[in-house]
């Protein structure tokens, strides 16, 4: 999201603030402030909302893996989500899911299909993978 600026070229922060969620508005805050967020808080503040941005697009069955999974993650790791991709789906709703998870989010996602996954953990991932 660009900032908005005001006549005098300097930031409206409070057209910034009212756009965003109170979870993104909490993120970006503490982000700021220097504290960074395990990926596994992050999500269990926001699961609600990943749900609905995943049915939002042409993708269903949210999944988390990795880090968070085993409870490894750490300040700064990413977010591993593994979706199913629906009929019609294209990689623009991939790109915009990606997006709008990281807008809302505050971190860097991982966003998988089980496609994109090698073929040597595959078969792991996805009996390992919990549901969002």
């Amino acid at each position: 999201m660009a900032p908005h600026r005001a006549q005098s070229g300097r930031f409206n922060s409070k057209i910034v603030l009212e756009e965003l969620n109170p979870a993104e508005l909490l993120n970006r805050l503490l982000l700021l402030g220097g504290f960074l967020m395990r990926p596994s808080e992050v999500l269990e503040m926001n699961r609600r909302q990943v749900r609905d941005l995943v049915s939002s697009y042409r993708t269903s069955n949210p999944r988390v893996f990795g880090s968070v999974l085993h409870g490894t993650d750490k300040e700064g790791s990413d977010l591993d989500i593994l979706v199913d991709v629906l009929p019609g789906a294209t990689l623009l709703d991939l790109g915009g899911l990606l997006d709008d998870l990281e807008s809302l989010l505050g971190i860097h996602v991982d966003l998988v299909t089980p496609r994109d996954l090698p073929s040597k953990i595959r078969a792991k991932v996805l009996e390992e993978a919990k549901a969002v």
